[in-house]
């Protein structure tokens, strides 16, 4: 009896010991509540302590990435509803069917503006094949007949300016048009690799990528809910949640992307931007070789991928290639309205999509490899991507109802999320930012056939991936074996296809720590030594870049607005040796190493009030600290950087002299 009254005294006891220990948990995060702290958010807080994997993005042994909330009130307050984009509501006059050019002689009948239209005329927008020329050149030539009603194009005919005019020859509607049409000499080398290689291949997939500028999977859950939606229920995508940026802006992700390499590994560096970018091996290139018909498409010219602030290609990267359309129509003041996101009622967006829809069309039953980017919709608020949702829904929607996917790997993407603003200087925000979407689908009849490498493919939504293996993938599926042998790799460039290991980490993938998802954030005082000493090194190397001209102020520190400590679990800084592999194995832990650590701050600094974020290593053993990689300036610089051109030191000067 006394043995059992005991152990009903200890079951009490550990009941109200739990009651005690949730109440002081609740009355914590109350508290927190109260201070309002909004870095990280009380809701991270809890997902963040919690050990379920449904509060993370990856939950590995070497890699936790957190489950946010995208409507947290931390950012709920901070984001702008989404709007439908309405382009100009008249009706185009003329329109594209087949290959043809068809005046809508309705539309032109109940419009007052055209209702004087006579007759029509186009141009075609010419860039030489093979003589090197600037990355903007191009010229009219070859202006067609006079028509009424339609035209037939020529076969040379691919990218062309329209213009009708009253019956004076006055210019009164100008119009462009994207026609995807064989190529003859395309073709030739195509069907000459292919019969050379053709006893060698298992399966010959074509790839099409498709690329949106600044949005995270986080604002793709808020702005894209339709797309999302379709890609999840309708078409099996695999959705890479653990999908880590690795650098900064566009240029940096995209060429490990499409080169294995970092910027610096090509070479590439600032010193080189005026010289073009033909010498180096992009996918396209590798996939030309193979028979496969290429296609590059962009909107917004003037920030293009390998065009801003650079000199892009001397000869079309590409056998279908649209660079010189897209600057000749940027030159055209007409066309435009709706904040240069359409050309009178087609969306500029949808112009893209459907000159990438016709030519996943014409090559439905060949190889092809297609790389489309587009940038100007979503590239500096938010709440954009809104816009954009029920594009990319149809688009999808009409490629998959046409069956123009049954022998095609698509890759939908974006760079990163939104690199500025009030919802960036959140904690989510500063989350979101490192993780930009990933969709990879491929046809049924393939995960069908190999249902390992789709259990791969899942396996790997849920680990750590970069742009880096996004390159071995496309490597993968350009030189498929169907007899491969089941293996985990351990580089940082690894195909999908192919399980990542568990125990990846930023470091394994050369990742700055920075950029890294998967880091424990350990909150700081913003006055705690540490913070301070990172901030004064952080000021102090910013000054020491700045001191290359003489026009921009001296930088100090005006407030520390967030600070935290990066740093390896323990078990890694304490781990000594290990005995045996399976059985009978042993893991041997001494004293803690010294070692690195990383304080992530974010600072304001003055003059200008610009933000900026960056890393600072603290070396344990020689009590030393540094600046690693380059610091993101998070709110906008505007004019303040007038009186410079160099594009790093843009985001950092103040002008002595400010307009």
């Amino acid at each position: 009896m006394e043995q059992n009254r005991n152990k009903l005294n200890s079951r009490s006891i550990n009941y109200w010991l739990k009651i005690l220990l949730l109440l002081f948990f609740t009355a914590s995060i109350f508290i927190l509540g109260l201070q309002n702290v909004n870095f990280p958010s009380t809701n991270f807080v809890l997902s963040f302590t919690s050990r379920s994997e449904d509060a993370f993005l990856v939950y590995t042994s070497a890699c936790k990435i957190p489950k946010v909330d995208p409507f947290a009130p931390s950012v709920k307050k901070l984001l702008k509803p989404g709007t439908v984009l309405r382009c100009d509501p008249d009706v185009d006059i003329v329109y594209q069917k087949d290959n043809k050019l068809v005046v809508n002689r309705t539309a032109v009948n109940e419009s007052r503006r055209y209702k004087d239209l006579s007759y029509c005329k186009y141009k075609t927008i010419w860039r030489p094949l093979e003589k090197p020329t600037s990355h903007d050149y191009f010229r009219y030539i070859n202006e067609s007949e006079a028509f009424t009603s339609d035209i037939k194009l020529r076969s040379e005919d691919e990218f062309v300016r329209l213009n009708c005019y009253e019956k004076d020859d006055t210019s009164i509607y100008t119009n462009f048009f994207a026609f995807v049409q064989r190529k003859d000499r395309v073709e030739k080398r195509c069907n000459k690799v292919h019969q050379k290689h053709s006893k060698n291949r298992n399966e010959r997939l074509s790839v099409m990528m498709l690329g949106v500028e600044s949005v995270s999977q986080i604002n793709m859950i808020r702005y894209m809910t339709e797309t999302r939606k379709y890609l999840l229920q309708n078409m099996s995508a695999i959705e890479l949640l653990g999908y880590n940026k690795l650098a900064d802006n566009t240029f940096p992700n995209i060429v490990p992307m499409t080169t294995g390499k970092y910027l610096e590994e090509l070479p590439w560096n600032e010193t080189v931007k005026d010289v073009p970018l033909d010498k180096h091996d992009f996918m396209w290139n590798k996939y030309s070789r193979e028979g496969y018909r290429t296609f590059y498409a962009e909107d917004a010219p003037k920030i293009a991928i390998f065009d801003y602030h650079k000199a892009g290609f001397e000869r079309p990267a590409t056998d279908y290639y649209n660079r010189h359309l897209s600057v000749a129509m940027e030159k055209e003041y007409e066309p435009w309205n709706t904040d240069n996101n359409c050309i009178y009622a087609r969306p500029e967006t949808a112009f893209i999509l459907d000159y990438l829809k016709q030519f996943m069309t014409e090559f439905k039953s060949d190889p092809y490899f297609a790389f489309s980017f587009i940038s100007r919709l979503t590239h500096d608020r938010m709440e954009r991507p809104a816009m954009a949702d029920s594009l990319y829904k149809d688009f999808f929607e009409n490629l998959s109802k046409g069956n123009n996917l049954n022998n095609t790997v698509l890759f939908f993407f974006s760079d990163h999320g939104i690199r500025f603003g009030k919802v960036r200087e959140t904690f989510i925000g500063k989350l979101e930012e490192r993780l930009p979407f990933g969709f990879f689908i491929f046809p049924k009849w393939f995960y069908e056939k190999y249902p390992n490498l789709k259990r791969n493919l899942e396996t790997n939504s849920r680990r750590l991936t970069t742009p880096f293996d996004i390159y071995a993938t496309l490597m993968d599926i350009l030189h498929f074996k169907s007899n491969r042998k089941e293996k985990i790799h351990k580089s940082r460039s690894t195909s999908l296809l192919d399980e990542i290991p568990e125990s990846r980490t930023c470091n394994d993938v050369d990742m700055l720590p920075h950029w890294c998802s998967c880091a424990d954030h350990e909150m700081l005082s913003t006055e705690a030594e540490s913070a301070v000493q990172s901030a004064k090194q952080m000021i102090l190397e910013l000054n020491q870049q700045l001191n290359k001209t003489t026009v921009c102020e001296t930088l100090y520190l005006n407030e520390i607005k967030l600070a935290s400590k990066l740093i390896l679990p323990n078990k890694v800084l304490t781990f000594k040796s290990s005995d045996w592999d399976v059985i009978n194995r042993t893991v041997v832990f001494g004293n803690r190493i010294d070692s690195y650590v990383d304080y992530q701050l974010m600072l304001e600094t003055k003059p200008g009030g610009a933000r900026f974020e960056g890393t600072v290593r603290y070396n344990e053993k020689y009590k030393t600290y540094k600046l690693m990689g380059e610091v993101s300036r998070i709110n906008m610089y505007g004019s303040q950087s007038h009186c410079v051109n160099d594009s790093h030191l843009k985001k950092i000067c103040f002008c002595k002299k400010q307009t």
